[in-house]
């Protein structure tokens, strides 16, 4: 049975605030240690109030040139 994880962006980044690309490397970090260890994922939103393009390119569009 393949385990589903939930990552929280606001347990990593430690603020409602995901903004910084250096937040959304950790996020991506976990994310990517997760699925090549056969886990499905679900990301967690729950208390951000804001986003940044730089911040979700790092932590999740990068994960589109990966090979799993």
């Amino acid at each position: 049975m393949n385990e589903i994880i939930t990552i929280s962006f606001f347990e990593i980044v430690g603020s409602p605030l995901c903004v910084a690309s250096d937040d959304g490397e950790k996020v991506y970090e976990r994310i990517r240690k997760a699925i090549k260890q056969g886990r499905s994922v679900a990301l967690s939103f729950m208390n951000i109030t804001s986003l940044t393009s730089a911040f979700l390119n790092t932590a999740i569009g990068q994960l589109y040139g990966e090979r799993y």
